[in-house]
């Protein structure tokens, strides 16, 4: 019959408050014997800032430190250690939110970091209950947790939308927001590109859809029609998307399509894996950004137009008798988009567009 191993492990009780800056060595006493190791497998890399002791009588003494890393016993001790220190946060979360948010915001990138580096869904998912995010539906600065986001949606949704931007308020002013709100759902902000990661890796949380709001499948809240917004016919905003893609150079856009996604922006890109293309091209090799960038234009973005908006339906006309113009036009309200997206490779280049622009409006008005 196979023994239970028995251990203790002492945790400090500030490990809420305490991060040890360099790399912790942490402690094994043995039978009285000390061993001291560096960087044991004792706990995962994102429980660096954890210190403590483990006293196991059932580890043998002459195990050497490459064995003592692969030994069930260790294997156990770790897990369980994990899992101790999981539920101590999550009831420490309850128990206590301001202090934990305290915790939260030093600390929550190595909350991070496990999500991304663990293998075990389970495992991302206990973690996942610790994030905390901005939310739409509550004040600047209240942070909520994913439980909190699904206890409140309504009922059927199977997704949980979040939105990447710099700040609060560029994100309720984002075209892929617009929708939501009109839809009343609920978006989770993030503000830093760790969270995306970590929420593209985790993908799913509770049998739900982790969704970025660029790609949410919403439908716009059906309004009046008033004037001056009727929709360009069907035929005619054929042949513009055909048009808009030759004058882009069909190098440089998946597709371009009508979409009634939104209603106060021309247009906007579509992107399956946006957070995935965005750290592609942050990563890639500075002398080959400009062949990446092209690479991934032409083979993931798609362009919709917003066949209701004045900009597009003047477009219509103006392509005819001003080609030059149009396509100026054109090619600044794709980079608009990319903006919109954070996908902008180098603004500079659209100065010169813009001021040729600005020329042509001002010689039409002279």
């Amino acid at each position: 019959e196979q023994k239970e191993a028995s251990y203790k492990y002492l945790l400090h009780n500030s490990v809420v408050l305490e991060l040890n800056p360099s790399h912790p060595i942490i402690k094994q006493w043995y039978q009285r014997r000390v061993r001291e190791a560096q960087r044991p497998k004792l706990l995962p890399e994102w429980l660096m800032f954890l210190h403590g002791v483990v006293d196991s009588e059932d580890i043998p003494l002459n195990l050497s430190r490459e064995l003592l890393q692969e030994s069930v016993v260790i294997s156990k001790i770790k897990s369980v250690i994990t899992g101790k220190m999981i539920s101590y946060l999550n009831r420490q979360a309850k128990r206590d939110p301001a202090k934990y948010e305290e915790f939260y915001r030093e600390f929550g990138r190595f909350l991070r970091i496990g999500i991304v580096t663990t293998e075990s869904q389970t495992e991302k998912e206990d973690l996942a209950k610790l994030l905390r995010f901005e939310s739409s539906k509550e004040e600047k600065g209240t942070l909520v947790s994913l439980d909190t986001y699904i206890a409140r949606a309504p009922e059927g949704q199977k997704q949980v939308y979040y939105l990447s931007a710099p700040s609060r308020d560029m994100a309720m002013e984002s075209p892929y927001y617009e929708t939501l709100a009109e839809n009343d759902l609920e978006v989770l902000f993030t503000y830093n590109k760790e969270d995306d990661v970590v929420l593209f890796k985790l993908e799913n949380y509770k049998d739900r859809k982790l969704c970025t709001a660029e790609a949410a499948n919403v439908k716009p809240v059906d309004k009046p029609v008033e004037p001056g917004q009727e929709k360009l016919e069907k035929q005619e905003g054929g042949r513009l998307a055909t048009w808009f893609r030759d004058a882009l150079g069909r190098e440089n856009v998946k597709e371009v399509k009508m979409s009634d996604r939104q209603h106060s922006q021309p247009a906007v890109v579509t992107v399956e894996n946006l957070t995935t293309l965005r750290r592609y091209l942050e990563m890639a090799p500075p002398e080959q950004k400009e062949a990446s960038y092209k690479y991934l234009l032409h083979n993931s973005v798609v362009l919709e137009l917003n066949p209701s908006h004045p900009i597009i339906k003047q477009l219509s006309t103006l392509r005819e008798s001003n080609p030059e113009v149009a396509a100026l036009v054109a090619a600044q309200l794709f980079d608009n988009a990319l903006m919109n997206a954070d996908l902008v490779h180098d603004p500079r280049r659209m100065v010169g567009r813009i001021n040729q622009i600005l020329k042509a409006v001002t010689d039409v008005k002279q």
